[in-house]
């Protein structure tokens, strides 16, 4: 009896480790392959990104007025398309997937300004480039502010009561 109950327990122990052999080799083989998936993912995606990189233009400077000062919040535009604003400093930096042939600037109370750009001025598809605007000095028509006394109409007390005889008559009505 004991000799029987080893060998149930033997074939019940090699039952379950073939099975757990099996199931870790599964799952092992399925690591490895996702494993492989995501390695080429991510050469593919990092591929992505250096081309994406390599592709994009630069331009780069600084947007003052004519008295040196910097203007924050300039707009600069290349073909209508992609846009950058100046910041604090007057500094703007102006990424496009293409080699851009004009830039726009625009800043309230100066004239706007098209500059055009020249691939000889490229150096490894970057520009620095500072940007001068005009001062628009719009002047202002004089505006004149008067004033005169206002004329009395009609003149009323205001001791009289006024009575809505209607609504008093409601009233002694449902009385």
């Amino acid at each position: 009896m004991p000799r029987l109950h080893l060998q149930v327990r033997h074939l019940l122990n090699f039952g379950v480790s073939v099975w757990f052999n099996s199931y870790v080799c599964f799952h092992i083989q399925t690591i490895r392959v996702m494993k492989k998936i995501f390695l080429i993912g991510g050469l593919l995606l990092c591929s992505q990104l250096v081309i994406a990189q390599t592709d994009t233009w630069l331009i780069s400077g600084y947007v003052r007025g004519e008295t040196g000062e910097t203007l924050p919040g300039a707009l600069l535009q290349v073909a209508d398309t992609v846009g950058a604003t100046t910041d604090s400093a007057g500094f703007f930096q102006l990424r496009t997937r293409f080699q851009p042939k004009e830039i726009t600037v625009r800043y309230i109370g100066y004239f706007p300004r098209r500059v055009t750009l020249q691939s000889v001025d490229f150096q490894d598809k970057t520009l620095q480039k500072d940007l001068i605007l005009s001062s628009q000095n719009n002047l202002l028509e004089t505006v004149t502010i008067s004033a005169k006394r206002v004329e009395v109409l009609a003149e009323e007390d205001f001791l009289t009561d006024i009575y809505d005889y209607d609504f008093v008559r409601n009233i002694l009505r449902d009385c």
